[in-house]
């Protein structure tokens, strides 16, 4: 019983950290702070593979970017995590 509790620990952080970003989006304020949330969100989602929800949040970073005229630094980011799933999905069978 103590080595399945300790087995899925990680899994309970890694949700926990999940829910803890998405919750800290504010939707409501379009500016670089929401697109690197979105960033961060979709990069933890990619890793913890999840990559239709990832892929979505890049999406989101992306085109909020574009709208801000921010598209430098958000889409490196974005590229970076479409990377981490490209190299994850590959060494996976994906």
């Amino acid at each position: 019983m103590i080595l399945l509790s300790c087995g899925l620990m990680p899994v309970f952080g890694q949700q926990s950290t999940i829910d803890s970003l998405k919750g800290s989006l504010s939707l409501n304020n379009k500016d670089t702070t929401l697109v690197a949330g979105l960033n961060t969100l979709a990069l933890e989602l990619i890793q913890n593979e999840n990559y239709a929800e990832g892929i979505a949040y890049a999406n989101q970073s992306l085109d909020l970017s574009t709208e801000l005229k921010f598209i430098r630094k958000g889409q490196s980011i974005k590229i970076s995590g479409y990377g981490s799933l490209l190299s994850g999905g590959i060494s996976r069978g994906f």
